[in-house]
């Protein structure tokens, strides 16, 4: 399938901005995040967005921060459906890392061999994450890379202070030495919030966290369905909780109508009928499923 590559040079930078960028996320790391086999099909098909071969479109002004639609039908895409194919492919990612870290367990590889490759592991996920939130590959603009390159340099930086702990034996090579692994993969799932929030349409000021079946932390349950005002130090993203990278919450957004906050979901997925006129067709409603 043909992919377009984001270009990084459509609006003006420094010549220091540009060098900074391309020392986190180049062309050819872009290339590779498109192409990577660790990335679910559900996903594949929706980063494919905007393309001629897809049957999905992206919306940039529907609701909160645009969505997937499917341009026969006119269905919105949900954004559970979004979240687990995001999810299906951070669980591919995290098993290769794991692999990965046992090989460095076994002796297989150098533990400079392990950073690098754990790098592009890093760099992969995220731009994965990013690319899925902001509608597919060929929506990516400079904002998003250069959001995208900002949590890479901070995730390479916690992999610096990893490689040293465990050449200080500070951190042994057993068990938690695999799990915190695996983290690296699931802080793509903060990323992939972090980008919706940046990107929240004008009136759009609230957020509420969903659980979903694996969460199980006392601020999950705290947080659960209840409105905040987006940025509230008070509310807590995904990932920032007590179950840190584990958490599997998602976020609704929601706005101010007739001094009611309405929540994103109930005004796209309706159960009544209503027409959009930027895709011309029905949107039918979908019953939103939680758990009790």
């Amino acid at each position: 399938m043909a992919t377009k590559t984001p270009r990084i040079d459509d609006a003006p930078l420094t010549p220091d901005e540009e060098l900074e960028i391309l020392a986190y996320i180049t062309a050819f790391d872009i290339t590779a995040a498109q192409n990577d086999p660790a990335t679910s099909r559900r996903a594949r098909q929706l980063l494919a967005a905007g393309l001629g071969t897809s049957l999905l479109i992206w919306l940039g002004n529907m609701g909160a921060a645009g969505h997937y639609v499917n341009r026969n039908t006119g269905r919105v895409v949900p954004p559970q459906t979004v979240v687990g194919a995001m999810d299906d492919s951070i669980v591919r990612r995290t098993r290769q890392m794991r692999q990965l870290s046992q090989r460095l367990q076994s002796g297989d590889i150098t533990l400079a061999d392990w950073r690098t490759q754990m790098q592009q592991h890093v760099k992969a996920v995220h731009l994965m994450a990013t690319a899925l939130e902001r509608g597919g590959w060929a929506n990516m603009q400079l904002a998003d890379l250069i959001r995208a390159r900002e949590k890479v340099r901070r995730e390479f930086d916690y992999l610096a202070n990893f490689v040293q702990q465990l050449q200080d034996g500070e951190q042994r090579m057993d068990g938690t030495f695999l799990q915190r692994t695996e983290l690296y993969g699931k802080a793509a799932r903060t990323t992939f919030y972090e980008s919706r929030q940046a990107n929240l349409s004008p009136g759009w000021e609230y957020v509420r966290s969903h659980r979903s079946l694996s969460d199980s932390c006392v601020e999950c349950v705290k947080l659960d369905g209840v409105w905040f005002r987006v940025g509230d130090r008070a509310y807590k993203m995904p990932g920032n909780r007590i179950c840190n990278r584990n958490c599997g919450c998602y976020e609704e957004y929601g706005r101010m109508v007739d001094d009611t906050i309405q929540g994103e979901v109930a005004e796209l997925f309706s159960p009544v009928r209503t027409r959009n006129e930027d895709i011309g067709d029905l949107i039918v409603g979908m019953n939103v499923r939680r758990q009790p």
